[in-house]
C-alpha cells in the first residue's frame, strides 16, 4: 500500500503532466482532472477514516 506522502506526490505529478500537456484553449480540461482528483482524493480519505459509507 502507498503512503500518503507517495500518493499525493504522484496525483501532483499526473496533475502537472496533464496541466502542460493541455492546449491553452482546452482549460477546461485540467478543471475537471483537477475536480475529479479532490473529489477522489477526499472519497479516498473519507473511506480511510471510516466516515464513507461502505
Amino acid at each position: 500500500m502507498l503512503n500518503f506522502s507517495e500518493l499525493l506526490d504522484h496525483l501532483w505529478s499526473l496533475w502537472m503532466g496533464l496541466f502542460t500537456w493541455a492546449p491553452f484553449g482546452e482549460t477546461y480540461l485540467a478543471v475537471l482532472a483537477l475536480v475529479s482528483v479532490v473529489a477522489g482524493l477526499g472519497y479516498t480519505v473519507a473511506h480511510i477514516m471510516g466516515t464513507a459509507d461502505p
